[in-house]
């Protein structure tokens, strides 16, 4: 049995057998049928009863900080284990919904199985025969790739379970709910004259050209031109207030959109020395009109509601579900 256990594991691994996996799943559990399970099935019927081992406590914690590369604390151990269960109801709840014993794919993917195990019978066995044996050695189970689709399917089918179209007014509500997600930030086209320290380390060159800019009617192309070479150009257009911060630093950014339009700052330091401003235009933060941006609402309201009844079914079907401790855990304590 160890054999065959080590053989379906190297089975399992092979890259080409995951693909088949995830479209035999999806399969599965959305052309299940109503009912939670097939009476007729020979197919065990999953438990409602999640028995957590001291065992499996320790395994999930030290796969999770190998993972991280730093120790859990009690919450984050309590969030490990908690997501395990959520997996292991949804893992269960996709059997039982699963027409197992008239489902062509799981007998077919079953013969396979036992076909690479060099079980010579399994052809030959009547699908009741087969899904008794398969029980019998545990192939789903040990199946971690099937294991896991039928996971994520299970969240997939139940986040639909509850799909309609939104109402007109229902999006309109949203959109007023959410402007910060469709606001679009004011944007600012200018240029600069741009002083390298290193060549003015006494500063004269940067005060005689702020005079001259204060005093003589020089067009940015011209003033510009007095100045020293920028690496990233002297003329910049629609720059939001983030792009700037990020590519000249917050104070930077700062005197950038609090200088007026259509005339020269005050001289502004950056990281690469010191700068003159001259503020072309402006196009001001505004929230996108409901028009403009329907279908990405009606998009994110679905995304929403989909979100919402996933939580809703997961904390309805953990109700339906005891969970045993082996040894009660600390986050538990005072809890009953």
């Amino acid at each position: 049995m160890k054999g065959m256990r080590q053989s379906l594991r190297s089975l399992i691994a092979m890259p080409s057998l995951h693909f088949a996996a995830a479209g035999l799943v999806l399969f599965i559990v959305l052309s299940s049928t109503d009912g939670p399970e097939d009476e007729t099935s020979e197919w065990p019927v999953p438990a409602r009863t999640i028995h957590v081992s001291d065992d499996r406590i320790e395994v999930l914690k030290q796969r999770t900080e190998s993972r991280i590369g730093y120790a859990l604390d009690l919450e984050e151990t309590r969030s490990v284990i908690q997501d395990w269960i959520t997996d292991e109801i949804l893992y269960r709840e996709a059997l039982l919904r699963s027409n197992t014993s008239n489902n062509s794919a799981v007998l077919n993917r079953l013969r396979q199985k036992l076909a690479f195990l060099d079980h010579a019978e399994g052809n030959g066995l009547k699908d009741d025969e087969l899904l008794a044996l398969a029980a019998e050695l545990n192939l789903l189970d040990d199946d971690v790739v099937l294991r896991q689709m039928f996971v994520q399917t299970m969240r997939l089918l139940l986040a639909r379970e509850g799909d309609r179209a939104p109402s007109t007014s229902e999006l309109e509500a949203y959109h007023q709910a959410h402007r910060d997600d469709y606001r679009t930030p004011a944007r600012r086209t200018w240029h600069h004259l741009f002083v390298d320290e290193a060549k003015d380390p006494s500063g004269l060159s940067l005060s005689q050209l702020t005079v001259d800019l204060s005093t003589q009617d020089l067009q940015p192309a011209a003033a510009i031109k007095r100045g020293d070479p920028f690496p990233g150009g002297h003329s910049f257009s629609g720059s939001t207030f983030e792009h700037v911060r990020t590519q000249f630093g917050q104070q930077f950014a700062e005197a950038l959109f609090s200088a007026p339009i259509g005339d020269w700052s005050e001289p502004v330091q950056s990281p690469f020395g010191s700068h003159i401003l001259f503020v072309v235009s402006e196009r001001p933060e505004r929230v996108r009109a409901f028009d403009e941006v329907e279908d990405t609402l009606r998009l994110s309201w679905t995304r929403a509601q989909r979100k919402k009844h996933l939580e809703a079914s997961l904390s309805h079907l953990t109700d339906q579900y005891q969970i045993i401790y082996e040894t009660e855990p600390e986050w538990n304590a005072g809890s009953s």
